[in-house]
């Protein structure tokens, strides 16, 4: 027979052990088992089957670069995640990789673009690029301790030949105050390539109505036209569209190297003996409704540009002047024609009619 006290004392003590073990789960739960990263199992690089270590770009050709690997041991029941960096000089680049798929496969499109910006390689010559796999704890705990416990592939070479972007010769906009969505409209924009890089194009244009949307296309036809590149700086998109968020004066610019659309308030200035200097950035045109304006402190050559945030170019590359009473733009061409005027003289540009006036 069970002496009663002992019973009792029992009963009083499950309650002690009970805390005990849920103390020592919740503190094996909130120290994991650390990986030795001394006895880990690196993953091993490979090039995918057929592929060559030499690549010459071809974008009349594209073909794909596939890259493989064995996977990483870094301990009992510790998930892994991967991370592909691909190195030339002192610039680096990360592809993205797929839970559980120890594979990537990227375009030469892609690779050419990466190659060409975070890269810096230089247009047909040949480079070395050093491919890494590492491989780093994947862990809910989010335990501090575990976060330089990584492991890295052996490095993997490759020669690789750029080859110059193909971009778009023309690009035209279109909106409700851009041609009333007709691709026949005098009204729809046909935007100015920036001289001197590929790939780039601005307009200027005043909107009265921001409820009124826009969007771009590479030919004057619906399909293939777009509302939004993979940036999107200044302006939000909605039912297919762009749109600004008040009335002003904007300058929109594209830029297919970036992947970036830009819209921002127009900024656009004069330069050289008919506004005082050649310092750029000093003489200011004037937002006056829908138009802008500046008057002449001197005489000389009328000399007129505009900027934006969005890339870094000479004054010149985005220049334009009045001729015939009409805006001029310089575009991809040399020295346009010049307008002497003297000082005293208000210069207008009304953008969205396409002219201009020296009074």
């Amino acid at each position: 027979m069970m002496n009663r006290k002992y019973f009792k004392i029992g009963w009083l003590l499950l309650p002690l052990l009970l805390v005990g073990i849920s103390a020592c789960e919740r503190s094996n739960a909130d120290n994991p088992v650390l990986p030795n990263i001394s006895n880990a199992k690196a993953p091993v690089l490979h090039l995918g089957k057929e592929m060559t270590k030499e690549i010459a770009i071809d974008l009349d050709n594209l073909g794909v670069l596939e890259l493989t690997w064995d996977a990483a041991n870094l301990g009992e029941q510790i998930p892994v995640n991967y991370t592909i960096t691909a190195t030339a000089g002192d610039k680096s680049v990360e592809f993205p990789t797929t839970s559980g798929i120890n594979k990537v496969e990227i375009d030469h499109k892609t690779l050419n673009e990466k190659a060409l910006g975070e890269l810096g390689l230089e247009v047909d010559k040949k480079a070395t690029i050093t491919f890494v796999v590492t491989a780093t704890p994947l862990l809910d705990s989010g335990s501090p301790a575990l976060k330089d416990a990584t492991v890295s592939s052996a490095p993997l070479e490759i020669t690789l030949t750029p080859t110059k972007p193909k971009f778009p010769e023309k690009l035209y906009m279109i909106g409700q105050e851009f041609g009333n969505w007709g691709w026949d409209s005098d009204g729809v924009v046909e935007m100015t390539p920036v001289n001197s890089h590929p790939g780039m194009f601005w307009a200027v244009r005043h909107i009265s109505d921001p409820s009124n949307g826009f969007k771009w296309n590479t030919t004057r036809a619906w399909g293939g036209d777009f509302f939004a590149l993979e940036k999107s700086v200044g302006f939000t998109t909605h039912d297919n569209n762009a749109f600004v968020d008040k009335p002003g004066v904007y300058m929109f610019f594209v830029d297919y190297t970036t992947k970036t659309i830009t819209i921002e308030p127009a900024k656009v200035f004069g330069i050289g003996d008919a506004f005082g200097s050649w310092d750029t950035g000093k003489y200011p045109f004037e937002a006056e409704g829908g138009k802008m304006v500046a008057t002449t402190t001197g005489a000389g050559e009328l000399r007129i540009y505009a900027t934006t945030s969005a890339a870094s170019v000479d004054w010149w590359q985005m220049e334009f002047v009045i001729l015939g009473g009409k805006i001029a733009y310089r575009g991809t061409g040399g020295d346009q024609e010049r307008v002497p005027v003297t000082a005293g003289q208000k210069v207008t540009l009304d953008f969205n009619a396409g002219v201009g006036s020296i009074n």
